[in-house]
């Protein structure tokens, strides 16, 4: 929201937008055979980055073992120290610092390593830039993005949105379906280009926005029982 500081938004507490990424990772990484049993303490060996995220994911969700933020936070500072070209260690670190998960909260070092992964391709970073920017939650005029590419908040969101949806990340789509049902960022009301964005998204991987997003266009559109079919799709996906 215009003027409001950055303090006072809270950013990703429903694990929605970042955590997708994060579950994808862990899907790809789950079938890894570790080379020990999870224990509460670190075990003392791991070969590889993948088994390091996965472990750290662990710590950091709770999953088969305690919640441990300070090990989550050595275990992802690790693989992105040795591999800086690693962008789901950068996200993941992002994601501790700007909820204060063992870290001091800081949206300013989150969203360096947000553009560190943007640099290197991420589009879940190109995500978060542009909902960075349309929040406001960092100074647009001392920011590490080039200047040839900003003008003001608004357009930089879009930008980095439209970035996002040209590489396949399904979020940016339903968040363009959402700007332009809702006439956000300086764009009028668009049904028509919102269910096009929304529908994308859904094509892409059954997005629960997206499918809410076509839901709320039935609805509109009063037909009523397309609407109540896409509505308990997105219930079924957990929105």
């Amino acid at each position: 929201v215009a003027g409001t500081k950055a303090k006072e938004h809270p950013v990703m507490n429903d694990n929605s937008e970042l955590m997708e990424q994060i579950n994808l990772l862990n899907a790809k990484i789950s079938s890894l055979e570790m080379k020990e049993p999870i224990k509460d303490d670190v075990p003392k060996t791991y070969t590889s980055n993948q088994e390091k995220l996965y472990l750290g994911m662990k710590y950091l969700d709770g999953i088969d073992s305690r919640v441990d933020y300070k090990l989550a936070y050595e275990l992802f500072s690790q693989v992105a120290e040795k591999d800086n070209n690693n962008t789901e260690a950068k996200l993941l670190l992002a994601k501790m610092y700007e909820n204060g998960f063992y870290v001091d909260k800081s949206y300013s070092k989150a969203f360096e390593l947000y553009h560190d992964a943007y640099e290197k391709g991420s589009p879940a970073a190109m995500y978060m830039l542009g909902y960075y920017a349309e929040n406001r939650f960092y100074d647009i005029n001392t920011s590490k993005i080039q200047k040839k590419y900003v003008e003001d908040y608004e357009k930089t969101a879009m930008m980095f949105y439209t970035k996002a949806s040209e590489k396949g990340f399904s979020n940016a789509y339903a968040r363009l379906g959402f700007i332009y049902e809702n006439g956000l960022l300086g764009y009028e009301v668009d049904p028509n280009a919102a269910y096009e964005n929304y529908k994308k998204s859904v094509d892409i991987d059954e997005n629960p926005k997206g499918l809410n997003g076509i839901g709320n266009y039935y609805y509109n559109s009063q037909n009523y029982t397309m609407a109540i079919e896409n509505y308990r799709k997105a219930m079924k996906l957990g929105n």
